[in-house]
């Protein structure tokens, strides 16, 4: 394996690790929320200091998901979740 190759795999596994602790590595809080939008559902999990921020964060994850434009965003984040998990870590 050259060093290059080995580089490159250190820096996908780094990149994950960041991916995993911006949305479920921080926080006391951590929720999973399905939302519905236009035929289409997602169910991203989140964490925060508190279960508001943490749904929050994860409806906002649905939704960029989910849409393509600002105008369809602020739509996605008018419906309500189709359920929420929460729990406390």
């Amino acid at each position: 394996m050259t060093l290059r190759r080995l580089l490159t795999i250190a820096g996908l596994v780094a990149l994950a690790a960041a991916a995993y602790y911006v949305t479920v590595g921080r926080g006391r809080e951590v929720c999973t929320v399905c939302l519905s939008y236009q035929a289409r559902t997602r169910c991203p999990t989140a964490s925060g200091q508190t279960a508001a921020d943490a749904v929050d964060r994860a409806r906002r994850a649905a939704c960029d998901e989910l849409t393509r434009t600002d105008s369809s965003r602020a739509a996605c984040l008018a419906v309500p979740p189709t359920s929420v998990q929460c729990k406390t870590r």
